[in-house]
């Protein structure tokens, strides 16, 4: 019975302060949309832009991804489109962000964390969409032919290079070290775009395995290799409907929710769990209450620099006790959870 753990967007800013936040990832995003794309928006698409806060880039986000009643083809089929544009440039956004933190050294507690959570077999879901956890990995293990996508994503993933008649790489079972569970998708996802792709198959692009800057654009670059896909990226909201029926996409929920129900020890990671974020607060409900969980004992530890993180978890899941783990010498609450986890015995 593993240890889980379950990160947010405030785990990858804890390791750079160049990773954003929801709500400063909305501003970014809209800077990159190009002039024609802000001069042709509709009035319904100039209303749900006009909020930067997180909650709103949210709520635009699952407008502009699904269908509305009140829309006509036309004007659902445009907001389509400019979700589909919003989501390369985050990805565009987020990659340069990457770059940045990538030009320094990892922090000494991310390698510490990734080495014990690969020395205990853990569970890692995350929510977000950078691939820092990745390219520590060879950094803290000291191992870069151990880890592979097709072993620490434990899901059918196609690699690109298929695309070009490429054979499928092998590997090891996946709980030979992390599971890498990404809920929201990944920046080095890639789907077709299309509203409804069950049965699809899902494509990664391999990033570089050092702790290094990834080539963004021009030849052989991460953008070049993706062909005619386009990143999958599932918005943080309640309207994931219509990402939900892709038995990749699926599985993972379905492996996020046996893990937590086998765990008996969950921390959580700078991760404000919004009401609006219903999927994931409905996943942590149901998978935690103790008349699903396959084991009762359960140790909740949350990690976050607000000190109500803990109440806001014990209201919004009532079954569940947790409690807070706040700051001790350090400043940083997340790394100095990880000085204690990481020299903790195996019982701990």
């Amino acid at each position: 019975m593993p240890d889980v753990f379950l990160l947010g967007a405030g785990f990858s800013r804890a390791l750079s302060d160049d990773m954003p936040l929801l709500d400063e990832l909305s501003e970014l995003i809209r800077g990159e949309l190009s002039d024609s794309t802000c001069d042709g928006l509709s009035i319904t698409q100039h209303i749900v832009l006009d909020d930067s806060s997180a909650v709103g880039f949210e709520r635009a986000l699952s407008l502009l991804a699904t269908d509305q009643p009140w829309l006509n083809i036309e004007e659902n089929l445009r907001n389509r489109a400019l979700f589909v544009e919003m989501t390369n440039a985050l990805t565009r956004v987020l990659g340069m962000r990457q770059n940045r933190a990538l030009a320094y050294p990892p922090p000494n507690w991310l390698i510490d964390l990734v080495r014990k959570w690969h020395e205990r077999r853990c569970v890692v879901i995350t929510l977000n969409y950078d691939t820092l956890l990745e390219k520590a990995y060879a950094q803290a293990v000291g191992d870069t032919e151990h880890f592979h996508y097709s072993t620490t994503y434990p899901h059918a993933i196609m690699s690109t290079a298929s695309l070009r008649a490429s054979i499928l790489g092998g590997g090891t079972s996946y709980n030979d070290t992390i599971t890498l569970l990404k809920l929201h998708g990944s920046i080095n996802w890639l789907y077709s775009g299309s509203a409804n792709y069950r049965g699809e198959t899902l494509f990664h692009v391999p990033m570089d395995g050092a702790w290094t800057p990834d080539l963004l654009t021009g030849p052989d670059s991460l953008h070049d290799r993706r062909l005619d896909k386009t990143p999958l990226i599932i918005p943080p909201t309640a309207g994931k409907t219509g990402y939900f029926g892709n038995e990749a996409v699926d599985g993972l929920w379905a492996l996020a929710s046996a893990s937590l129900k086998r765990t008996e020890r969950l921390t959580i990671m700078g991760y404000s769990l919004p009401a609006t974020d219903t999927a994931v607060v409905d996943l942590l409900r149901t998978s935690l209450h103790p008349e699903a969980r396959w084991n009762r004992n359960l140790v909740v530890d949350v990690v976050d620099i607000n000190e109500g993180a803990a109440d806001h978890y014990r209201k919004m899941i009532p079954a569940v006790n947790s409690q807070q783990w706040m700051p001790g010498t350090e400043s940083n609450p997340i790394a100095d959870f990880v000085s204690r986890y990481a020299s903790d015995g195996q019982d701990s």
